[in-house]
């Protein structure tokens, strides 16, 4: 019965870390596209936990001209 378990765990754990990777990969294409129509740099923030994905301008107070 523990192999059963442990195969099933296994799957899990592959399945969060693809879709882990899908969300990332999403956030970047995001990111180069606000780069690319707004000619600012653009970070990246992802919390997994907390189900959080920012994209922010690498320096907004030069993005303002302050």
């Amino acid at each position: 019965m523990t192999k059963i378990f442990d195969k099933i765990a296994i799957q899990a754990a592959w399945q969060a870390k693809t879709l882990m990777k899908e969300v990332e990969a999403h956030a970047y294409a995001l990111q180069e596209r606000m780069q690319r129509r707004h000619g600012d740099e653009y970070r990246i923030e992802i919390n997994h936990e907390a189900g959080f994905v920012l994209v922010r301008v690498e320096n907004a107070s030069k993005r303002r001209g302050y």
